[in-house]
């Protein structure tokens, strides 16, 4: 019995050792940067025994020769208020960190952390070929001492980001935005190299040029949806103030320009580029953090000599920029299978390259930016979206370790930029904090600093923030009317996202009801004062749960406005969303509330208006159109001409940056045509050319003074507007759909239905059968280049009524590659049996439709159906409701 209860005292004593002492910093499998020393003051912080006078911490290699082992040393000689923290002098390896606390000479409590690195740190940045996809498989790291954040969401909400680090086994996420990508492999080169832990971090956004790096690292907003919340500088900015704040960094591994080429010049790539660096720089606190500047411009069977010239100049004159990878050296089907992404063996070449570029010298000479002190608990995170005026509510994302409780309070103070306090702004557990910015704030900039209170910790303050204070609007004076003035919008079918504007004379709310399905936000808000776009005064954002989800869905939606507390002054409108900006109330036009309309058999694509064109003929010019990829923003002018050809785009609903005379280049994509001046969004979908009304025009570069010119509102697909010594062809007339008629037999053979499904945002595409047997089918792009062209066996499928049988062709990523807009041949056969042929001629429109036999419904109209908007003629500025239905 004695026995019995003598090891039973032991093991509620070793019990009560260890759980009244935590450690929350260090966390299991991080690394800390080392200096070129080999050495690193690793941060030790936590809770301990309130009575506890002495902290001491030790360090032991996980595996022999990985790490040299440390004598126990005190970190805190005196720890107050049951907290303690401190630092331990580590050489670069893999350790088991042990911890004990003392009374005296009495041992308290003792606890150890497994896997604690002392290695190398990486911010992995720039656009998809750093950012890596879900898609393509890629190995991961074998080495244990490669380590991750497994996390990713594609709004980037920094109050969820996790500061617990994991093994970068295949298909981890790297926080805060990439996929592992080829960074596990790269992991298992260098440790093997270095016998150190390595640590990689991601801040790569896919898409995206260096102009859109450069507005959003100055605080600017680049466009788009995302643009308000600073993408995608925000990647790069969270991995610097929520990780790199933690453990140091080596280096920023820079991998862009893809999305330059053909677009910008040596000097202006060298000076976007030159500012992100800068940025980081100072954001970091390490005035010559180095980065691996990547030598990369290939895109669409072409690199581009400028942006090359100008990554090895920002290497040549800006110090502490190293050499990269040339990647533009291998561009066969090997290494990228879609001509763009590394794939296959590219991905193996890829990680190869990074190793080869990471070279002794660099890690021998190259200034790492290294923790000196404790390292922060609370770090604070963006104010976005930018635009915050006085009296607004903000949230305020932050990020902390464990060893808080659920009811441990948080404060949000109020800063100048220059550290001087103004107020606290309120307190509360959760996270993020809401809080209200001061009615009388002043225009100017500012920081807020999320505290803990109890235990009292002091956290880091956000990056600054503009705030505007609003513009005093003019009294009205009694007996005066009121009146909204106009209503306009600005949607992102991609992403959802929604900006109702109102031009009015005095505050006013709004509301948004869905007319042919449900939407939840349909109540009356209140708006947001201030100066906007196209001189509105008023603004709500109706915000998508996260990109493409939820939110504001295309449809036909009754947007209403009137002023507040004056219910007289409503005005409503109908209207079936485009995307794009517009305005859909002109002043002192009455609204009507037209009825919606529901087509009782699938719609064939509507041809758009008829452009205006001036000069009917220019010598040596033959033919001039354009491309237009509505869902990604994507634009090509194209023509065909003897000579060398400027051309001109000029938006006349709206604004538009890139309005002068530029030079077309070689072009082979689209059947009649040799040349094309391509026109790229920030990203898929932001920015770019959006939907809309805009003059085309074209001249030889050696006849100034003879310009074809047409007014056209654009539609999705390739359009003619000008052909030479012939009449002016509609756009859409030569790319209507067309039915090739079935061979002989087919019907009979049990090909009873063929159709498709598109999803045009994302370049999705079904080819769907009914069919009695098994069937094989095949698509071919007819005015352009597409593969997979082969035949193979469709699989079973029941989503859609009427259909039993699809083949799927999925994009290289949302947007990316796959089906783009076009005219194709659908083709379907009974497996090995050549003679049923079916062959079916479409352009493509978004939504399900039958192809054959002909102008026969799939199912009746539902009330819930998604509408799409079509463009015709003589609706500059507004939304007309022709409308085809997604089936």
């Amino acid at each position: 019995m004695t026995k019995a209860l003598l090891t039973l005292s032991l093991l509620l004593i070793s019990t009560v050792l260890y759980a009244q002492l935590a450690v929350h910093t260090p966390q299991p499998r991080i690394v800390y940067q080392r200096n070129n020393q080999n050495g690193a003051q690793v941060p030790i912080a936590g809770s301990c025994p309130a009575d506890a006078n002495r902290i001491e911490a030790r360090v032991e290699a996980m595996v022999p020769g990985q790490g040299i082992a440390t004598n126990w040393t005190i970190i805190d000689p005196a720890p107050r208020n049951g907290r303690f923290s401190g630092q331990l002098s580590v050489r670069g390896g893999w350790y088991r960190l042990g911890v004990r606390a003392y009374r005296n000479g009495d041992l308290l409590a003792e606890t150890t952390v497994e896997r604690v690195g002392v290695g190398e740190v990486f911010i992995v940045s720039g656009q998809s070929n750093a950012q890596g996809n879900p898609w393509t498989p890629v190995a991961g790291a074998s080495d244990d001492r490669v380590s991750v954040v497994d996390f990713r969401d594609e709004n980037l909400p920094e109050f969820n980001l996790p500061l617990t680090f994991s093994h970068a086994s295949a298909g981890r996420k790297m926080a805060p935005y990439n996929f592992l990508h080829v960074f596990g492999m790269l992991g298992d080169r260098l440790t093997a190299r270095l016998n150190v832990p390595v640590l990689f971090l991601g801040a790569a956004y896919g898409g995206t040029n260096s102009n859109v790096w450069r507005l959003s690292a100055q605080g600017q907003d680049p466009g788009g949806t995302p643009g308000p919340y600073l993408q995608p500088y925000r990647a790069m900015s969270a991995a610097l103030d929520h990780y790199a704040r933690r453990t140091g960094v080596r280096a920023v591994l820079w991998h862009q320009g893809e999305s330059d080429n053909g677009f910008r010049g040596q000097q202006e790539y060298v000076a976007n580029v030159k500012v992100v660096i800068d940025k980081t720089r100072q954001q970091s606190g390490y005035s010559r953090l180095p980065w691996i500047m990547s030598r990369v411009s290939y895109i669409g069977g072409r690199t581009d000599p400028a942006i090359i010239a100008g990554q090895n100049e920002l290497i040549n004159t800006v110090e502490g920029v190293w050499p990269g990878p040339e990647t533009d050296l291998y561009t066969s089907p090997d290494d990228r299978g879609d001509g763009l992404h590394f794939s296959g063996n590219g991905l193996v070449r890829f990680a190869d390259l990074w190793n080869n570029s990471l070279t002794d010298q660099f890690f021998s000479q190259s200034q790492p930016g290294t923790l000196t002190g404790s390292s922060p608990e609370i770090t604070t995170g963006l104010i976005v979206p930018i635009g915050a005026r006085s009296g607004q509510t903000i949230t305020v994302p932050y990020v902390r370790p464990e060893g808080f409780t659920s009811d441990s309070p948080f404060v949000v103070r109020l800063f100048t930029v220059d550290g001087q306090q103004l107020a606290d702004l309120g307190t509360g557990t959760q996270n993020p904090l809401t809080v209200r910015l001061p009615e009388t704030l002043p225009t100017g900039t500012y920081t807020v600093r999320v505290d803990a209170t109890n235990p009292a910790i002091v956290g880091r303050p956000s990056q600054p923030f503009g705030v505007t204070a609003p513009t005093p609007m003019p009294t009205t004076q009694p007996g005066t009317a009121t009146s909204v003035r106009r209503i306009g919008y600005e949607y992102d079918a991609l992403t959802h996202g929604f900006n109702l504007f109102v031009d009015a004379d005095g505050p006013v709310e709004v509301k948004v009801q869905r007319l042919n399905g449900t939407f939840a936000d349909n109540g009356w808000f209140t708006t947001n004062a201030g100066a906007f776009r196209d001189s509105y005064n008023y603004t709500r954002f109706y915000p998508p749960v996260r990109p493409g989800e939820g939110g504001v869905e295309a449809g036909q939606y009754l947007i209403s406005a009137r002023r507040i507390g004056q219910p007289t002054s409503e005005k409503a409108i109908a209207v079936v969303l485009s995307g794009g900006f517009r305005t859909i109330f002109p002043a002192n036009e009455t609204p009507t509330t037209p009825p919606v309309e529901t087509p009782s058999t699938p719609q064939t694509p509507t041809t758009p208006q008829t452009p205006t064109t001036t000069n009917s003929t220019v010598a040596g010019l033959r033919k001039v159109g354009y491309k237009y990829d509505a869902p990604t923003h994507g634009f090509q002018l194209l023509t065909d001409a003897d000579g060398p050809v400027e051309v001109r785009l000029e938006r006349l609903d709206g604004p538009f940056a890139e309005t002068g005379w530029g030079p077309v280049t070689s072009f082979t994509g689209e059947s009649g045509y040799t040349a094309q001046r391509f026109y790229a969004p920030v990203a898929p979908g932001v920015g770019g050319v959006v939907a809309g009304r805009y003059r085309l025009s074209a001249r030889l570069t050696s006849q100034p003074d003879a310009v074809i010119t047409s007014e056209v509102t654009l539609a999705y697909g390739v359009f003619s507007i000008f052909i030479a010594q012939a009449p002016v062809t509609q756009p859409g007339s030569t790319t209507s759909a067309t039915t090739t008629p079935p061979k002989t037999g087919t019907v009979a053979a049990g090909i009873d239905r063929l159709g498709y499904k598109y999803d045009a945002p994302t370049h999705g595409f079904q080819v769907l059968v009914a069919a009695e047997r098994p069937v094989q089918i095949s698509l071919e792009r007819i005015d352009g280049p597409f593969g997979p062209t082969d035949w193979q066996t469709a699989v079973s499928y029941t989503e859609q009524p009427g259909y039993s049988q699809q083949r799927l062709y999925l994009p290289v990523s949302p947007g990316v590659g796959g089906v783009v807009a076009g005219t194709y041949r659908i083709k379907a056969r009974l497996v090995n049996q050549p003679d049923t042929e079916v062959s079916v001629e479409v352009v493509l429109q978004y939504g399900v439709f039958q192809a054959y036999p002909p102008q026969q419904l799939i199912r009746a109209p539902r009330a819930n159906d998604k509408l799409q908007p079509r463009v015709v003629s003589g609706c500059a500025g507004c939304v007309p409701l022709q409308v085809q239905r997604e089936y």
